[in-house]
């Protein structure tokens, strides 16, 4: 086995490839559901960790935001 870490995006955009071919409308919604959370979880690690992080008082708004439902 590798330790080679698969890129989450990369899997959900396999996934809804995937769901397409066996045609299942609710299982290509829940696919791109997959990809979008994939893609919202890549960005917030690199606005977390990445060369340019945000302050903490930009972590608290942003925790502050899912906490509310994605209300600002």
């Amino acid at each position: 086995m590798s330790d080679k870490q698969i890129d989450p995006v990369r899997a959900a955009t396999s996934r809804i490839g995937l769901a397409v071919q066996h045609g299942d409308p609710e299982q290509i919604a829940n696919a791109y559901r997959q990809l979008h959370v994939a893609r919202i979880l890549r960005a917030a690690n690199n606005a977390l960790h990445g060369e340019y992080a945000i302050t903490q008082e930009q972590r608290n708004d942003l925790a502050l935001f899912f906490l509310n439902g994605g209300q600002a």
